[in-house]
């Protein structure tokens, strides 16, 4: 963002949390920094219900996840498909 700075960016995720009391993202002008928490509203909620609700109903016909999380990514490792 120093070298080749966008517009802008806002940030919602850091490498490390909490972002460090000292890091230079804080001070930018062109970085606005939100709470982790940021994606909480009524709407996200209703969305991701129906997102978990639909994925279930998926699980249970015996087909394929939307967008699921890639295995090497699960830990411990989950036996996804038991059968």
């Amino acid at each position: 963002i120093e070298s080749a700075p966008p517009a802008g960016a806002v940030l919602d995720v850091a490498a490390v949390e909490p972002l460090a009391h000292d890091s230079p993202l804080w001070s930018m002008q062109n970085v606005v920094i939100t709470p982790h928490d940021s994606w909480m509203t009524q709407r996200a909620a209703k969305d991701n219900t129906a997102y978990f609700v639909d994925n279930l109903r998926r699980l249970q016909r015996g087909e394929a996840l939307r967008e699921p999380v890639p295995a090497e990514y699960i830990d411990p490792v989950i036996e996804l498909n038991p059968h």
